[in-house]
């Protein structure tokens, strides 16, 4: 586990925090502690968020039934020292009722270790804008301008040289 710690940083009132989010930015985290809090403990949290985003992702997909995922959650998490988390949505800006509890219910339901003890905030953020989708060598990754997406339809074939384009004769 070399990667293990996240990059801890502190605003300007002292309270660290630390983030992450999905390649596709789809869902985005952030852990914040409290002024006081070591720099251990909103690492502890952010492992388990981090280890937590394939449910994350179920959660946006929950969320977005019936609306939009997009908007931002703010849970109030309190860690026990024997791991035991009890996680309070505070603000939700998702739409779907279903987003928020989900999330809540995750952060329950995982062991955190005793570095995570204490309050901290976890602000998810989810995102549902679609990301350029990555061409694979056949569909033509070699940058031409104008490569469609795989199943597009296909623009008109350029005439031969000599005839008119289909449509322009009157």
């Amino acid at each position: 586990a070399v990667e293990d710690a996240a990059p801890v940083e502190r605003d300007a009132e002292g309270r660290p925090s630390a983030t992450g989010s999905t390649e596709a930015r789809h869902v985005r985290f952030q852990v914040v502690g409290a002024v006081d809090a070591p720099d251990a403990q909103v690492q502890a949290v952010h492992r388990v968020v981090r280890g937590l985003i394939p449910t994350l992702l179920d959660c946006r997909r929950r969320a977005s039934r019936r609306y939009s995922p997009n908007g931002r959650i703010e849970v109030d998490l309190r860690v026990a020292r024997s791991g035991r988390a009890r996680a309070r949505s505070r603000r939700s800006s998702v739409r779907d009722a279903r987003g928020p509890r989900c999330v809540v219910r995750a952060l329950q339901r995982q062991r955190f270790d005793g570095a995570a003890a204490g309050r901290t905030k976890v602000f998810i953020e989810f995102d549902d804008r679609q990301t350029e989708p990555s061409a694979t060598p056949e569909e033509g990754a070699g940058g031409e301008e104008g490569a469609g997406a795989p199943g597009a339809a296909s623009p008109e074939p350029s005439p031969a040289p000599g005839e008119e384009p289909a449509g322009a004769s009157e």
